[in-house]
This record gives structure tokens, C-alpha cells and sequence, in this order.
């Protein structure tokens, strides 16, 4: 896609609003340049309605419109055109006549240098202007830049954020798991326990009614021994 003022290629920031134009300088332009033809077309209209006048000086008169200067612009028409009435004649009447053609011809060659200085003028203003817009849209455009470099810088930081829980989320399962495993090896642990305690107790009991019948045994043979001996 080109630039619609200048033409120059269009690189589109992916993600970003469609651009039509390069900068706020080329879209300033645009603009005036829409304004300045539909101005121009309604300015050579109304001086058509004037008279006839060359295609140059139609382009200065409507320039003068456009420009504002109304009074100006009817002034040198009425001027042009009482030249061309004279310029008709093949003789003057008089030295009035002449005279007036003169005054004419002077306050055109007046009028035209005021012009000619106001368009300079007017020229500086735009170039001054279009400095100030060029450097307002190198300050977006920078803004812009760095908006858009925060905005990866943030996503990255997202990401990094997303694997870290992903990983601990993991590590934790893990740990879960362990957990749930150690808790059957207590339990199968504590079973065992449970069991040798029991026969711990059991072979206990039965070692001490073995003793207490050898106990009793010694006892009847040492009384049939003591009886022996009497």
C-alpha cells in the first residue's frame, strides 16, 4: 500500500490501525490540498462570472480567494477588465483615457508585488508549519515505537510469568504424588508395626505361661524332695 499524498510505500505495524498516509505531515497536506481544489473550483467559478480572463490570471485571482483577499481579487478584476475595454479601443479618446490606463497598469504592478510578497510570506508559514508537524509526528511516531516496545517487553514478562506457574504447578503435582505414596508407606508401615506388636505380645504370653508351668514344676519337685529327704 502507498501513501495517498506522497505515494511512497506503506510498511503496516502488524496489529496496528491501518495507515494510509507516512505521517501527520503528509496527511496535513492531504488535506489541504482537498480544501485548496474544492476552494479553487468555487473561487474560478464566481470569477467566471466576472468576465473573460486568461487561464493564468484565473488560477492568480482564485489563488487570492482562497486565500481570503475578496476585495483584493474584485479590485484587480475591475482593473483587468477596464484594461481590456481599452486595450479594444484602437485610439484613446483623450489624455484621461490615458491617464487611467496608466493608473491602472501601476496599481496592477502594485497589487501583484503586494501578491507576490504575500505568497512569500504565506510559503515561510507552510514551511515553518509542515517543520513543526514533521517533528510532532517524529514524537508519535516515536511514542508509538516505544508504546509498542513496552507492550512486547510486557508479553514476554507474561510468558515468562505463565511457564514459571506452569513449572511449579508441575513441581507440586509431583510433590502431591510423593506425598500420596508416602502416606501408603506409613499406613502399610504402621500396619506391620501393628502386626509384630501383636505377636510380640502373643509369643510374650506364651513364653511366661511356659515359665510359670516350669515354675510349678520346680515347685512340686522340690516338695517331693524335701519329703524324700524326711
Amino acid at each position: 500500500m502507498e501513501c495517498k499524498y506522497c505515494h511512497r510505500p506503506l510498511e503496516q505495524r502488524p496489529g496496528g490501525r491501518r495507515r494510509e498516509y507516512c505521517d501527520d505531515a503528509c496527511r496535513q497536506r492531504a488535506h489541504r490540498l482537498r480544501q485548496g481544489e474544492a476552494a479553487a473550483i468555487r473561487a474560478e467559478q464566481e470569477i467566471e462570472s466576472w468576465g473573460v480572463f486568461l487561464p493564468a490570471t484565473v488560477k492568480y485571482l482564485a489563488g487570492l480567494l482562497a486565500a481570503g483577499n475578496w476585495d483584493t481579487a474584485r479590485k484587480l478584476a475591475n482593473l483587468m477588465l477596464a484594461e481590456q475595454d481599452f486595450s479594444r479601443r484602437k485610439k484613446p479618446r483623450d489624455t484621461s483615457d490615458r491617464a487611467e490606463l496608466e493608473q491602472a497598469r501601476a496599481d496592477l504592478s502594485r497589487i501583484r508585488q503586494d501578491r507576490a510578497r504575500e505568497a512569500e510570506q504565506l510559503r515561510a508559514l507552510l514551511a515553518k508549519r509542515e517543520t513543526a508537524l514533521a517533528v510532532q509526528a517524529k514524537v508519535i511516531e516515536d511514542l508509538e515505537s516505544k508504546i509498542e516496545q513496552e507492550r512486547r517487553g510486557s508479553a514476554q514478562v507474561q510468558e515468562q510469568c505463565r511457564q514459571i506457574v506452569a513449572t511449579l504447578n508441575m513441581k507440586l503435582g509431583r510433590l502431591a504424588e510423593e506425598n500420596h505414596t508416602l502416606a501408603r508407606e506409613n499406613l502399610n508401615l504402621a500396619r506391620q508395626v501393628a502386626e509384630l506388636d501383636a505377636r510380640l505380645a502373643e509369643s510374650r504370653s506364651e513364653q511366661v505361661e511356659a515359665l510359670t508351668i516350669q515354675l510349678v514344676e520346680l515347685e512340686q519337685e522340690n516338695i517331693r524332695l524335701k519329703r524324700a529327704q524326711s
